[in-house]
């Protein structure tokens, strides 16, 4: 490829915010988007939910915060804390509902419905089972109450 060619790629690429990922504490949050994408360097599909921080318990990050989730979905754990994730801010959906995949690709869908919806977290580490000495996040995802004040309490 040449440089013309790459610069012409740049020029008509779209900007992209990076933002960062939620680490140990608890959430409030507001999704503003849920996509599914298909890594460019690799064979790893990608799930990424974008938030605004209504609320949190952590000094640095405060409301109006942006921040992110993602799942590589080439992981086994993947399936289940996606699933939980759509439990949580589906709160009425049945478990029939959560297991038709045609309802949930809606919700990775450029349509973006769940858009606005509210929902709580609390993030921790836990020692691996798996793997001795090491520690992974564990994202604990419940539903939230749409009219409730954005407290982390």
């Amino acid at each position: 490829m040449g440089m013309r060619e790459i610069m012409e790629r740049v020029a008509n690429a779209e900007p992209t915010e990076r933002r960062p990922t939620l680490g140990e504490g608890r959430y409030f949050l507001q999704i503003e988007a849920i996509k599914m994408f298909d890594s460019k360097k690799n064979a790893t599909t990608w799930f990424l939910s974008e938030f605004e921080v209504l609320d949190s318990d952590q000094d640095t990050v405060p409301p109006g915060s942006k921040r992110v989730w993602l799942q590589d979905m080439t992981q086994d754990s993947s399936y289940t804390n996606v699933k939980n994730f759509f439990g949580a801010i589906l709160p009425a959906a049945t478990e029939e509902q959560l297991k038709n995949p045609d309802m949930l690709l809606q919700l990775v869908s450029p349509k973006n419905p769940a858009a606005g919806e509210r929902v709580r977290l609390e993030v921790s580490m836990r020692d691996s089972q798996s793997n001795p000495g090491r520690q992974y996040r564990y994202y604990a995802w419940e539903p939230a109450d749409p009219n409730a004040d954005a407290a982390v309490a």
